[in-house]
């Protein structure tokens, strides 16, 4: 409320009171935002060691991962094949011939003139494939027996293991053929026989059969399904697809061309343990992440006496006690038994992980199976931290009841700070009228000293005046 006014008839400086005044009551208010600043900053700060406990937990979560380790790695020297080595695959070398590709079968009709003119009327057309499956479609139900109605049809049934399309050879009269193709590679994938009953026209058009010895017959023009032929160690393999699996241990082959003759490709599979390597640094980076972070928030100012948002804080000091102990881990191994025989120590000054990549990688090579039981399952590390991570970040777990505290406390800080801020609004107001009524006061007691004195001036005067007379 403006004040400006007052103290203009008294001349006291009743302005300056009022504002002395106002930071005096406002000494209350400070201590208020004081207490909500620092839950405040609480909360922020159970933020931030939040935030650094799922990036731990994450990266613990890739050293429980079974697939981080015993991977394999493939190096192939030609162009005609690539391989991918899945964990648990066996170190080799192989030499590989890739003689023939796999491929699909195709069946074209003869032309007719218009695609979309019905042949006939319904019928059903069965399609048996080498593989022994059998599908009926039943053109009664698909709208006509167009080559677009029978190639929508046949698309449109998941079990027919062929797809249909229409090409246009140009033919001056008979343009439009029906082109049948087998969805898979290789000989059992493709079609055995086709057949059409109860549409005579269309039987005429679409019927195919290969007996056992390969002799063809029908309507349809055929090309046939091939086999994927290759040559492994000396070893001949047939395979429907040119994605060969089963074949090497853990390892897949994708077959891109033949090798020329005679010149058979290189394939090497060896041991890689990069992704474990690459597991172990990201968690000792989260991990000391998670250290700095703890130091930061819980550490105290000597020198400026003063505290840092967690200094004291149980719940902080709880987490980092709780994280320092999952380290403790012994495996049953006789050469790899702690972290330590791996490279991974702890920095007794700064808590933080240190690693030695050459004790790790001396590990990783010679005993895989135990450096991987320190870290993996529930008595690994990785399982221990997320057990921890799970106490701590869970719905309803330590951090989310602190967090529902404070917010608590912060809604009620707030309510005290609007409450007092009224009430010394009120206050103040208070003061403002009484300083009002003070100045009126001090102004007419001015108004009457100034005129008393007028009137002893003129008593004097008439008294001096007399005297001369």
């Amino acid at each position: 409320m403006a004040i400006s006014s007052i103290g203009v008839g008294s001349g006291l400086p009743i302005d300056e009171l009022l504002s002395d005044l106002r930071k005096s009551e406002n000494h209350a208010l400070n201590l208020i935002q004081a207490r909500q600043d620092k839950a405040e900053d609480r909360l922020s700060a159970y933020g931030k060691l939040k935030s650094a406990l799922s990036s731990l937990d994450a990266a613990a979560k890739t050293l429980d991962n079974p697939d981080t380790y015993g991977a394999f790695k493939t190096t192939s020297s030609s162009d005609a094949f690539s391989a991918n080595a899945a964990p648990g695959a066996m170190a080799g070398q192989y030499a590989i011939r890739v003689d023939q590709l796999a491929s699909h079968q195709s069946l074209v009709a003869q032309g007719v003139a218009d695609r979309s003119a019905n042949i006939g009327s319904g019928g059903q057309i069965t399609i048996n494939l080498q593989n022994g499956q059998s599908t009926t479609i039943d053109l009664s139900s698909a709208g006509g027996t167009s080559l677009t109605d029978i190639a929508e049809a046949i698309n449109g049934n998941a079990d027919a293991g062929v797809n249909a399309t229409i090409i246009n050879d140009g033919d001056a009269n008979a343009p439009f053929r029906l082109l049948l193709t087998s969805r898979e590679t290789g000989t059992a994938a493709s079609v055995q026989s086709l057949s059409v009953e109860d549409n005579t026209e269309l039987s005429d058009l679409l019927t195919f059969s290969v007996d056992g010895d390969g002799a063809v017959s029908g309507s349809l023009t055929h090309e046939a399904a091939l086999d994927a032929r290759l040559n492994i160690n000396g070893i001949d393999v047939t395979n429907g697809s040119n994605t060969v699996e089963d074949v090497i241990e853990g390892v897949t082959l994708t077959l891109e061309d033949t090798t020329p003759e005679n010149a058979p490709g290189s394939l090497s599979v060896t041991e890689d343990a990069s992704a474990t390597t690459k597991a172990i640094k990201d968690f000792v980076k989260a991990y000391n992440t998670l250290q700095d972070s703890l130091r930061s928030l819980t550490s105290y100012d000597i020198e400026n006496n003063k505290a840092s948002a967690l200094t004291g804080d149980s719940l902080a000091r709880r987490l980092q006690g709780d994280i320092r102990a999952t380290l403790n881990v012994f495996g049953g191994g006789e050469n790899v038994r702690t972290l330590g025989q791996l490279g991974l120590t702890t920095d007794t000054r700064t808590g933080q992980l240190e690693l030695d990549e050459t004790k790790l990688a001396d590990a990783l090579k010679n005993n895989p199976a135990e450096v991987q039981s320190l870290f993996s399952g529930t008595t690994g590390v990785g399982g221990r931290v997320s057990q921890v991570a799970e106490t701590f970040t869970r719905s309803g777990g330590l951090f989310s009841i602190s967090t529902d505290s404070i917010n608590r406390s912060i809604t009620d800080i707030q309510r005290q700070y609007e409450v007092t801020s009224e009430r010394i609004d009120n206050r103040m107001e208070g003061y403002r009228r009484q300083f009002q009524q003070l100045d009126r006061m001090m102004a007419e007691m001015s108004s009457v000293s100034d005129y008393l004195t007028q009137q002893l001036a003129m008593l004097n005067n008439l008294a001096t005046g007399n005297k001369g007379n």
